[in-house]
């Protein structure tokens, strides 16, 4: 007899189409191992952005928030480079991007359907926002991470990190020899 089991948690995916946004979170991810199929392990310095979008509201309210990560790389293909220059800036190696914290943009969103069927959502991209747009207040608070110097736990804003990317930096392979069972919380 079969026993279907379910969490009894809902989720609400943001809807694909161009929306209202701003970054409120830039996290450091430190490097990180990535393999795809059969090819060998690439090791990769990888970025966290953490998207708000005040107009699109979950059931009780709040605004909706999505992510994405990417490579920091400065190659012209790279997207971190063509996102940011859609938007008229010049990333380059020691670019600041924590000065988009906060700003209005416009991103752009894609609806698919995963193998198990599951409707997802993915940013594939980042406009100017059209002229006269105005980003109503935001509700999550802005957050800039920087691993810096120590254990990546030590610095400041660690311990408001989604639970994944903090396992995401703990497990990468910069801290993952040196972290003992103490210094993982979860």
């Amino acid at each position: 007899m079969p026993l279907p089991l379910d969490d009894g948690r809902t989720y609400k995916v943001l809807p694909g189409g161009s929306h209202l946004g701003a970054i409120v979170t830039v996290a450091e991810l430190g490097n990180q191992v990535e393999q795809f199929g059969d090819q060998e392990p690439v090791t990769k310095r990888m970025l966290y952005l953490g998207f708000e979008f005040p107009e699109e509201k979950l059931d009780d309210g709040r605004p909706m928030t999505h992510y994405a990560v990417l490579n920091v790389s400065f190659h012209e293909k790279a997207k971190l480079v063509r996102w940011f220059r859609a938007l008229g800036d010049k990333p380059a190696r020691g670019w600041d991007i924590a000065t988009w914290l906060g700003k209005p943009l416009l991103v752009i969103v894609e609806s698919y359907e995963n193998k198990e069927g599951q409707e997802k959502a993915k940013i594939t991209g980042l406009a100017k926002p059209p002229k006269g747009a105005k980003l109503p207040d935001l509700h999550n608070e802005l957050l800039c991470y920087c691993i810096g110097a120590g254990k990546p736990q030590d610095a400041d804003g660690f311990d408001k990190l989604p639970e994944w990317v903090q396992k995401k930096i703990l497990t990468g392979p910069d801290y993952k020899e040196e972290l003992t069972e103490a210094d993982i919380p979860f």
